[in-house]
């Protein structure tokens, strides 16, 4: 079959269908995050209402979900070598449209955790690491860009929750449930069509130029693909790098959850703001994320900076946010706050990811995110509980947020150890022996 042919008809011809694969990923990632990931505390209010269950409930279930996230990353990685990320896909969006039609019926609590964990797997499979390991397979030079704007689809979850709320309260949130089933297979099962694992199979190299045996040699060296070094995971799991950053990473994640699930609650209780205006605050960290994620994608794109540097960069800014909110509790100071803590996060993250492909090449990358996947979920569930923990025993939120800021600084020196690993080679020396000793045995023979 020619590359011409090969090429799905829905592409432009003059546009490389990397584009096309990382808008369609980029799409879907929005679907878990509105409708499960950034509504789960709306869902949580509108529920405690109608059924009174407790506020620990709603927090086992949500630590729950992080865990479902992190122990079925090795799996999903192994999964994806198999299936591929289309299939994968497909199926998860069934899954979780499965478990959002389930979260509809439900009457009891053991129902309401089966609802979860049934919408949470699926958000897993049909989510950031399936489409992350996608959209690496597509991209070298634009490759922190790319990264970038998957996760800016997660920030755009987050801007439409709003709506997802507004429909709890005036529709319901059973009408909400199994309406956000129908969209999510509506929306999602399309665009699959668009995404494919990898570009050679349309006769194409990463970043778009095509493959073309029969040009001139003159012109063969623009047609091959930027060569990369390729880890497996278990060279991976053998190397410095891959826990330097899986712990920085655990440990950025920490900061991201503790103020995801605190902020709102210091700022109303304790720095006495009210809703409306602690809820704007959370707008204002959404919407310099995405700022700070299309400035990663470019920056880590570039040979400027780093991507490693960014990274840790990230992190102290990280630290540097967290300081003032625990310091001073002033609009301003909350206000910059806001702004710091959403560019770290943007900037970490496409780095952070774009790195990890850099350095461990794309044929295993969905493998060993997947390995990394248990470790960065347990800074996940940490963040909060350490802040929670410095709140119920000193009666403030200010020392949890201190300590996490610490925990930040570590974070950047871990980033800044994670060297580009070394791939192992046998040594050239026993190569020649065993070379010389077969020769030897040919000479004998005769």
């Amino acid at each position: 079959m020619s590359v011409k042919a090969a090429r799905p008809r829905l592409w432009a011809r003059n546009l490389f269908a990397g584009w096309w694969v990382l808008g369609a990923a980029v799409a879907v990632q929005v679907l878990p995050a509105s409708f499960l990931m950034h509504s789960y505390s709306a869902y949580a209010v509108v529920m405690q209402l109608e059924f009174g269950w407790s506020i620990t409930v709603f927090a086992t279930a949500f630590a729950a979900q992080q865990v479902i996230f992190g122990l079925l990353g090795p799996f999903q990685g192994w999964l994806l070598l198999r299936v591929g990320s289309q299939q994968l896909i497909r199926v998860g969006l069934v899954i979780f449209a499965l478990g959002l039609a389930l979260l509809s019926q439900v009457r009891d609590l053991p129902l309401f955790y089966l609802a979860l964990l049934i919408t949470s797997c699926g958000g897993s499979l049909a989510g950031f690491l399936t489409l992350n390991a996608a959209v690496v397979n597509w991209f070298i030079r634009h490759r922190s860009l790319a990264l970038a704007m998957i996760q800016i689809g997660v920030s755009v979850g987050g801007l439409i929750a709003p709506a997802i709320a507004w429909s709890l309260t005036t529709q319901g949130w059973r009408f909400t449930a199994l309406a956000s089933a129908v969209l999510a297979l509506l929306v999602g099962l399309p665009l699959t069509i668009l995404i494919r694992d990898r570009p050679e199979d349309l006769g194409l190299v990463p970043d778009g130029t095509p493959i073309a045996a029969k040009r001139p040699s003159t012109r063969r060296r623009h047609l091959r693909a930027p060569v990369e070094v390729e880890f497996d995971a278990r060279e991976a799991l053998r190397t410095r790098a891959f826990w330097f950053l899986s712990l920085g990473q655990m440990l950025s994640l920490t900061v991201v959850s503790a103020v995801l699930a605190h902020l709102v609650l210091y700022l109303s209780e304790e720095a006495n703001f009210t809703l409306a205006l602690a809820a704007t605050m959370v707008m204002v960290i959404t919407a310099s994320t995405i700022a700070g994620q299309l400035a990663s994608g470019f920056l880590g794109d570039s040979l400027s900076l780093s991507k490693r540097t960014i990274a840790a960069l990230a992190m102290f800014g990280h630290a540097g946010a967290l300081l003032m909110l625990a310091t001073a509790a002033a609009l301003p100071w909350v206000v910059a706050f806001a702004v710091v803590h959403g560019l770290s996060s943007g900037l970490r993250g496409p780095a952070l990811e774009a790195l990890r492909a850099d350095y461990f090449g794309r044929r295993s990358f969905a493998q060993i995110l997947g390995f990394a996947s248990p470790l960065i979920t347990i800074g996940a569930i940490a963040g909060p509980l350490i802040v929670g923990f410095f709140a119920d025993s000193l009666g403030s939120f200010k020392p949890g947020f201190a300590a996490v800021a610490g925990l930040a600084l570590l974070g950047s020196v871990f980033f800044m150890l994670a060297q580009p690993p070394v791939k192992r080679s046998r040594p050239s020396g026993l190569r020649s022996r065993r070379a010389a000793g077969c020769r030897g045995k040919r000479d004998h023979s005769k």
